[in-house]
């Protein structure tokens, strides 16, 4: 991260290159003097340029090139303490060619450091080398030192020391979920990776008392109590990135058991073109989402991107100037321009509640993270029938689960069919990785994908409830709904799963895991 000085320069380069508007400038000012923020960072969350705008006026700034280091690898050989002295001063070493060594930096003009470089090449008799230095932010050179560096979890004996460890590698895997399973005698400590549990390491049980004791310190809950589930949070930051830490424990054989979700508020979200769904599902969702009213559901199970969907749209909506409130648990993300409510478990403040708030502020579009009850599927109708255009979530198989759920929720068929006008189920499925073409070998590290995929991306299907599915949903059942897709030949998700594979985007083996074995 920019020190002061360096955020304030970069500020000043700004102004000169005349870059923003002046009513964006005042925005940027306003927030540099009433926060801790990077002027990076005020820039982002307003996304008043792009993440790659921002690195390519930085490199501009230092009279040289940004670069991605994120899949190259050192060709040279450093010490321990040489390679500690490069991490701490955010430096990253590339290569050697022609007495040249290539490096990234993150203040490629600090003469202190590149003195402290100079000494290093002279033990290694190369001071006669010259440098050429790229510009890297200090985190993208902190995410590649941990990411190359092994990690020995069973010789450090520091608590706070060995929490940052594992906090570290789970951000550098991207996981989403931290898995702490008491055993008998030892814990065993578990990633979420896209969507796949994968086991990280084992600690000896000893340690295990103190790890939980400082994590329920940090999350204000009750260190004494471990026969109830408890649920806290606290925002920390990992390789200097604010991360909320969503903490969960639930009562074992063996101790309690800990889960950890790992938010980035201020996470780039992806637009809705590069959440990956099929073209005629996205024109479909970027002709719906400008209607003025009704009640879009997006649907699936836990972990299939319907958060990152949900935002996706309501990014949509926002260029048409529209008046955006949501009711999320929790909030994930933070949206500019968009006013959010978290709704907290045991808080005065439910959904029902919420709705009935906002319609009180005059909204035009209305997100609710889930329908789960007959009062909030009520309240979610009710919104969409007085002129709003309501987003939600449910849990259902796909897309002809929800009218049905509705029903069961005492929703009537009219105030279904006169409010209901679009179903989005969906899934997150992995793509194979186009370097190693999904054969991946433990003996041949790819330097995309540790695993044959390189990424997820979101496939779906979607229900449009026109005027001919509003008069079926009032009195079909499941299996005349299905007939009736089958006759307009709307490909549900395990047909558009088929496509995928016969097209080489994705792999049996994967349809397997989501959708099972048939």
């Amino acid at each position: 991260m920019f020190s002061q000085y360096a955020d304030q320069k970069f500020y000043m380069y700004l102004k000169k290159l005349q870059i923003l508007s002046n009513l964006q400038w005042d925005i940027v000012e306003m927030e540099m003097k009433s926060s801790n923020d990077s002027i990076e960072e005020i820039i982002l969350y307003h996304k008043f340029l792009t993440r790659r705008d921002i690195l390519r006026y930085k490199a501009s700034m230092f009279h040289t090139e940004y670069l991605d280091i994120k899949n190259v690898t050192v060709s040279f050989e450093f010490t321990k303490n040489q390679s500690a002295w490069m991490k701490m001063n955010k430096i990253f070493p590339l290569y050697i060619e022609n007495n040249v060594l290539y490096v990234a930096m993150d203040d490629p003009e600090n003469i202190k450091v590149i003195d402290g470089l100079c000494n290093i090449m002279k033990e290694h008799k190369l001071d006669k080398s010259f440098f050429h230095i790229y510009y890297c932010p200090s985190n993208e050179i902190l995410f590649k030192w941990v990411k190359t560096e092994k990690v020995h979890y069973s010789e450090i004996t520091d608590t706070s020391k060995l929490l940052d460890a594992i906090f570290e590698r789970a951000f550098i895997c991207q996981s989403s979920d931290i898995h702490f399973h008491p055993q008998k005698n030892y814990v065993e400590v578990s990633f979420r990776i896209s969507g796949i549990l994968k086991k990280e390491c084992i600690l000896e049980k000893n340690m295990w008392n103190m790890i939980l004791t400082r994590l329920k310190v940090l999350s204000n809950l009750d260190v004494t109590e471990s026969r109830k589930p408890q649920s806290g949070h606290y925002e920390c930051t990992i390789l200097e990135k604010k991360v909320d830490l969503r903490m969960s424990t639930h009562p074992s054989i063996y101790g309690e058991n800990l889960t950890i979700r790992l938010l980035q508020h201020y996470n780039q979200l992806r637009s809705l073109k590069d959440l990956g769904f099929d073209e005629d599902i996205f024109l479909e969702l970027e002709s719906i989402i400008q209607k003025p009213q009704g009640l879009l559901v997006v649907t699936g199970p836990t972990g299939s991107g319907k958060t990152s969907t949900l935002y996706a749209l309501v990014q949509e909506i926002q260029k048409y100037n529209k008046n955006i409130m949501t009711l999320e648990s929790p909030v994930e993300c933070y949206l500019p321009g968009i006013r959010q409510t978290e709704i907290r478990e045991g808080a005065i403040l439910d959904y029902a509640d919420g709705i009935r708030s906002i319609l009180r502020q005059d909204p035009d579009v209305i997100l609710i993270g889930e329908i789960r009850d007959e009062e909030t599927a009520k309240m979610a109708v009710r919104a969409a029938l007085t002129g709003h255009f309501v987003i939600a979530t449910m849990h259902t198989v796909d897309t002809l689960g929800v009218p049905l759920r509705l029903k069961e929720l005492d929703i009537s068929n009219q105030l279904m069919t006169e409010t209901l006008i679009g179903v989005l189920s969906q899934r997150l499925v992995r793509v194979i990785c186009k370097d190693c073409k999904g054969l991946f070998d433990v003996n041949t590290q790819c330097l995309r994908c540790e695993d044959g995929y390189s990424h997820r991306e979101a496939l779906g299907e979607f229900l449009k409830v026109d005027i001919e599915w509003s008069h079926l949903l009032t009195y079909a059942s499941r299996k005349e709904l299905e007939e009736k897709r089958l006759d307009q030949e709307k490909l549900s998700l395990k047909e558009r799963m088929s496509k995928w594979i016969q097209e080489g985007k994705t792999t049996q083996k994967e349809s397997n895991r989501i959708f099972g074995l048939e």
